[in-house]
């Protein structure tokens, strides 16, 4: 650990919530510039508030020697791109990026509090970064946030799903995002290209439509989305997903177009 680490909190609820986290994870080193990102394992957690999905929960933790409120700025850059809508406080949202802990700065103003505010009494945001720095302590008294989380109740802990992004089994959306990532991966480009543009799919549905004809369909919209748009897939992510409508975000590096030779 560095005295620059920074921890960012994330959760989501909705759509396909593995799809999602992946794409947070590649738009987090993406818009922040840095190669060496680590991720925390996942656990899925009940939620805060009104009644609403399961969370699924994990943190990554980089080298960030800007200004907080900088590191802000693009979470909440991030959080838009990936759907976020802020209608009531505490509800399910598509991605929520916190900023969770920073090993040598701390802020305790309007709008921004590092540590977060809630760190101390919020398991699912304490295992996560415990994960990635073990020996975390509030840089403004130096206590252990080790010995904060063996001091919280145990009953109602978070389940830890273990390492990784992989879709959950049954999980219609995060399925479709990742067959639309195997669309993508004929490119051989596809496993480095930036995820520096976007492109929105949204697909109705018709009444009774089998899910094996939805994929077909869905394979073909992706594989037309991306050849209109000579777009190299990095990443999809799926955010809402009903019996009557699929909306995803494709997220990649455009080509530059083939000049032809007269």
């Amino acid at each position: 650990m560095s005295g620059s680490t920074l921890v960012i909190g994330a959760g989501t609820n909705l759509g396909g919530r593995r799809s999602i986290l992946r794409a947070a994870r590649d738009l987090v080193a993406h818009r922040f510039g840095v190669a060496d990102l680590r991720v925390a394992p996942v656990w899925e957690t009940a939620p805060m508030g009104p009644p609403q999905p399961d969370y699924l929960n994990t943190a990554f933790a980089l080298d960030f020697d800007g200004s907080l409120a900088a590191a802000l700025d693009l979470c909440l850059d991030i959080e838009r791109a990936l759907g976020r809508e802020r209608r009531e406080r505490w509800g399910a949202r598509t991605l929520d990026l916190d900023l969770l802990w920073h090993a040598s700065l701390s802020c305790d103003g309007a709008g921004l509090t590092v540590p977060h505010q809630g760190l101390r009494e919020r398991t699912f945001a304490l295992d996560p970064l415990l994960a990635l720095v073990p020996d975390a302590v509030d840089p403004r008294d130096g206590t252990s946030l080790a010995a904060v989380r063996s001091a919280l109740p145990v009953a109602g802990p978070p389940t830890l799903l273990g390492e990784g992004f992989e879709a959950l089994p049954g999980d219609r959306a995060d399925a479709l995002a990742a067959a639309a990532e195997q669309v993508g991966a004929v490119n051989e480009g596809s496993r480095t290209a930036a995820p520096s543009t976007s492109v929105k799919l949204e697909l109705s549905w018709a009444d009774g439509l089998r899910d094996d004809e939805r994929l077909r369909a869905w394979v073909a919209s992706v594989t037309e989305a991306l050849d209109a748009r000579r777009l190299v897939l990095r990443r999809a992510a799926v955010i809402e997903d009903s019996e009557r409508l699929t909306r995803a975000l494709l997220f990649g590096e455009a080509r530059s177009p083939v000049t032809r030779r007269r």
